[in-house]
């Protein structure tokens, strides 16, 4: 079974040296831009949306696909795509193709918003690449996550509990894996937002509770993750600069181990009473499937920014009656 991680191949390509070692540069110059490893290929995030697809070539070499839905309206595609890059000119052309495709990219979600996606690129930002990251306690390993083996598990971001603490940071190798559902503005919470994917909170719960048998899968497949983004210096958390820790990194598993679900909302309105008969409804399925493996939490705003701390998370019962009337002010 496939997993998300880099060939040996595509990983030396884009380190010191390796063909695809200056677009790497690139993105880690500009921090609009997130790298994301997929199963032997990278997408490259501006503001939530896939600004560049790579993938390896049999034949050797790699290729770069651009989707031609952001061309439109006399909008001109910078490249002829997909377009192959087999020397460091092609590799060239492309980085000074990005200013060109992030304009595109800009004028389609003006006419196509995506909201919840470019916040979710935003709370990566806030925790693995901004000047504040290092304090906060989670890292973000990948956002955007499907498997076409296990089709149930489609997650907005995972994440990775890492107190930062300086003894918890001494260890790479006790992590905790974390799942993270972002819902921006409230039609997202009913399933019917411009970027919502038609899923509710609820939906989501039911859905999370079938990957459970998949959990270990998972963990194995972001500790490959994460080591690979260490490998690059793509992880700001200084405790990660070192090579000899990259082979430790590891998350935890334990027999009676619950991993936490975190709920992060934006922009919902107070006047609205969606959000609290949806917690309601989750509070109550939650009760009714005391055996989860799962703690439901609720993240809140660390002073209107998106660094996730552990003391600004709550347990949902705890959000409920602390929020209440910014849940719900009739």
């Amino acid at each position: 079974m496939s997993k998300r991680c880099l060939s040996d191949r595509f990983l030396t390509a884009c380190k010191d040296g390796g063909l695809l070692s200056s677009m790497v540069a690139r993105v880690k110059q500009d921090n609009t831009l997130a790298f994301e490893i997929r199963d032997n290929f990278v997408n490259i995030y501006y503001r939530g949306g896939n600004v560049s697809e790579i993938r390896e070539l049999g034949s050797g070499g790699f290729q770069v696909k651009v989707a031609s839905g952001y061309f439109t309206q006399g909008i001109q595609s910078p490249l002829d795509f997909p377009f192959k890059l087999q020397n460091e000119a092609h590799v060239s052309q492309l980085i000074q193709a990005l200013p060109l495709l992030k304009d595109a990219m800009d004028r389609f979600l003006t006419r196509n918003p995506k909201e919840e996606r470019e916040f979710q690129q935003l709370v990566v930002r806030e925790n693995n690449q901004s000047s504040t990251s290092k304090g906060t306690d989670y890292l973000i390993c990948d956002m955007e996550y499907t498997h076409s083996d296990f089709r149930d598990m489609r997650f907005d971001m995972i994440a990775a509990h890492w107190p930062s603490s300086s003894y918890a940071r001494k260890r790479v190798d006790a992590m905790e894996l974390v799942i993270v559902e972002m819902k921006y503005g409230d039609g997202a919470l009913r399933g019917d937002g411009m970027d919502a994917g038609g899923a509710g909170i609820l939906k989501h719960w039911e859905d999370l509770l079938k990957s459970e048998p998949h959990l270990d899968y998972l963990r194995e497949e972001m500790t490959l993750v994460l080591r690979q983004k260490a490998e690059l210096g793509l992880l700001t958390k200084s405790e990660m600069d070192r090579a000899d820790r990259w082979p430790q990194i590891a998350f935890q598993t334990r027999p009676d181990q619950k991993t936490d679900w975190i709920l992060l909302l934006a922009n919902h309105d107070p006047q609205s009473e969606i959000l609290l008969r949806e917690l309601n409804a989750l509070a109550k399925r939650v009760q009714e499937t005391p055996n989860a493996k799962f703690n439901v939490k609720v993240a809140f705003s660390t002073f209107m920014g998106y660094g996730l701390y552990d003391q600004g998370l709550l347990s949902l019962e705890e959000f409920l009656l602390r929020y209440a009337s910014q849940v719900y002010s009739a």
